[in-house]
């Protein structure tokens, strides 16, 4: 068993573990590992854009009722540990947004479950993923997790199919066991970001780029050099002393030197990685701002609906069946699923909305206390009934089938109870 001092820093790592670990030097010269991409903006973005979605969006607990549909388990424990407190310390938010950076950031997202004397999942602890190490155990091929909590005390757990002891969700793996953070798989095209984010960082920040230069024929000694090398980055250095002329010694000319970073294609550079990584994270480019264009539909709507089929339903898919695998028992396995609520994500606006319930409405689909409780209003008497529908005469006009002819929506409960329905 290896020997933990501490969390695994997978940069300070050297040799054939930089390479496996997505770290080290790249071409570009710049060191890219899953600490220091989260100071590419576009890479930051990308995550928090995918951990914000996750997030808001709470995994429920339902229990089949055979024929009959299903029902939220509200009574059972793991309901409220989900949704709203997976453990005394942090909300159900916060804990799937820790999750969700963690698994689009390292490739891998791990929680402790502790369990009470029945087995049922009472609490998910979150662990930093840069400090476990998954493998198999030599002597039992049971999956092994070993982790180096910050004090430098390791701690192992066997995977148990009963109770699983880690909860864990994974992106880009290539053997089931461990996942892939983007950062391992396009190493070199990050570092090019990363070298141009340094580029762009000391080119503005030391400024030492005058207007002009005096140059002079003659020989200078060492020393003399030197003096004058360190009066220019005295007299130039810095934002608020660049473009100054320089006035040297002995017989110097005047030369223009310019030195623009769009003639090196800096500019251009950072939008083409800022592109790339929007597509590795399968994130629209002009949600990151990389272009003002979008192949993604037309109108707000479109667009965000297309990022939430294309992109986060898998992921949401994988970590409800890692969520039902790890912390539903074998009892429960078959009674109980779990689904992430996306009604926050697919909410359109108002008037699209209210379009949708009535036609929900009027084709049986909801009752009015239904449609109420989709848009968090408390529920009215009578709402319970479904809503007479409407009947389209042969000359195109509607009409509803009750004594006045009103709009169903609109009704009091009490015309609701007596509304006939239309045969």
């Amino acid at each position: 068993m290896p020997s933990f001092a501490g969390p695994v820093d997978i940069s300070q790592a050297d040799g054939i573990l930089k390479l496996g670990f997505g770290g080290g030097a790249t071409l570009a010269g710049s060191e890219v590992n899953e600490r220091t991409v989260d100071g590419i903006p576009a890479v930051y973005t990308c995550i928090r854009i995918l951990a914000d979605a996750i997030s808001q969006s709470a995994p429920l607990l339902y229990r089949s009722l055979g024929k009959r549909g299903r029902e939220e388990a509200t009574d059972h424990p793991l309901y409220d540990t989900l949704r709203y407190l997976p453990n005394p310390e942090m909300t159900g938010a916060d804990w799937l947004d820790v999750m969700a950076r963690s698994m689009f950031g390292w490739g891998n997202a791990y929680s402790e479950v502790i369990r009470d004397s029945q087995g049922q999942a009472v609490a998910l602890w979150p662990l930093f993923p840069g400090a476990m190490a998954v493998d198999r155990d030599p002597a039992t091929r049971r999956k092994r997790y070993q982790y180096a909590h910050a004090d430098g005390r390791p701690q192992t757990w066997l995977y148990h199919a009963e109770r699983p002891p880690i909860h864990h969700w994974m992106i880009n793996s290539l053997d089931g066991m461990t996942g892939r953070a983007p950062v391992r798989i396009l190493r070199e095209s990050m570092g090019l970001t990363t070298a141009a984010e340094e580029f762009g960082a000391r080119y503005f920040g030391s400024g030492a780029h005058p207007g002009g230069v005096l140059t002079t024929a003659g020989k200078l000694d060492p020393d003399r050099a030197k003096r004058m090398r360190d009066d220019w980055e005295r007299l130039h250095s810095g934002l608020d002393r660049s473009h100054r002329i320089a006035v040297l010694e002995q017989g110097l000319t005047f030369g223009k030197v310019s030195i623009d970073p769009n003639d090196a294609q800096f500019l251009e550079t950072r939008q083409f990685q800022d592109l790339q990584i929007a597509g590795v994270f399968g994130i629209p480019a002009f949600m990151i701002n990389a272009t003002s264009a979008s192949n993604w539909g037309t109108g707000i709507e479109s667009q965000k609906n297309a990022l939430v089929s294309l992109t986060l339903r898998p992921h949401f898919e994988k970590i409800q069946q890692a969520m039902k695998r790890d912390l539903l028992g074998r009892r429960d396995f078959e009674t109980y699923s779990i689904e992430f609520d996306l009604t926050p994500l697919l909410r359109g606006d108002y008037s699209q909305r209210m379009t949708g319930h009535a036609a929900a409405l009027n084709w049986g689909i909801n009752t009015l206390n239904e449609v109420r409780e989709l848009e968090g209003w408390n529920p009215i008497t009578g709402g319970d009934k479904p809503v007479p529908p409407l009947s389209t005469s042969s000359a195109g006009s509607s009409k509803q089938s009750t004594p006045d002819g009103g709009n169903a929506v609109g009704d009091t409960p009490q015309n609701i109870d007596a509304g006939a329905t239309n045969g």
